[in-house]
Order: C-alpha cells, then sequence, then structure tokens
C-alpha cells in the first residue's frame, strides 16, 4: 500500500514540481524547500504512534522526494553542458544506486554490531 502510495503521489505532484522548476530561476530555492518539506516528514514518521501517522509521514517524504529528484535533475541540466549531459545524469544514478547498495551493507553491519542496543 505504502508503494503504491508514493508511486500515485509522485505520478501526481512531479508535473507540478517540473513546472515550478522550469518557470523558477531559483532551482537551489525547490531544493531547499524539499530538504524542509522532508525534515518534516521525516519528524512525523518518526514520532507517529498510528499507522495513519506513519502513512502521512510517508505522504510528506514522498512530496520531499520529488522535489529533490526534480530540482535536482534541473539543476543538474542547467549546469552540465548540452554534451556532457548524459554522463552527468550517469553519474548522478550511478551515485544514487551505489548509495542503496552500501545503505543495506552498512544498515546490516550496524546491526550486527549494536543491534538495539542504543533505542
Amino acid at each position: 500500500m505504502v508503494l503504491s502510495m508514493n508511486a500515485i503521489v509522485s505520478i501526481a505532484i512531479g508535473p507540478v514540481i517540473g513546472y515550478l522548476s522550469d518557470r523558477t530561476r531559483h532551482k537551489n530555492a525547490l531544493m531547499q524547500t524539499g530538504y524542509l518539506i522532508h525534515i518534516v516528514g521525516t519528524a512525523v514518521t518518526a514520532w507517529s504512534t498510528t499507522m495513519a501517522g506513519l502513512f502521512i509521514g510517508r505522504l510528506i517524504q514522498t512530496i520531499a522526494g520529488s522535489f529533490l529528484w526534480i530540482a535536482g535533475m534541473a539543476i543538474l541540466g542547467a549546469s552540465v553542458e548540452p554534451k556532457a549531459l548524459g554522463r552527468g545524469v550517469a553519474i548522478c544514478m550511478l551515485s544514487v544506486t551505489l548509495g542503496l547498495l552500501a545503505g543495506l551493507v552498512v544498515a546490516g553491519a550496524l546491526f550486527n554490531s549494536v543491534r538495539y542496543a542504543f533505542t
């Protein structure tokens, strides 16, 4: 359910954020807005005690993720020369994929070494 919600929200909000990104000269402001929204979503998720709260927190994080991805790609497109854009996007996606893979390994190592001792 959460994955479906994320996809639906991303599909719905993506064009709006893309439109805003095309219309503003200050794409960094969109990126900063995404970070602030993400902080709020993370706080809601972390302090939630109900399933509804978790869904709302994840919804807020999904909106923030859309801001970050779209504004980030817009900044990349504006910053990189057209002949090097493919390579720039490839490096961006490679970094994301490495982060996803390394995150799992680091999380597993932390769990094995400290478990829930600090919670």
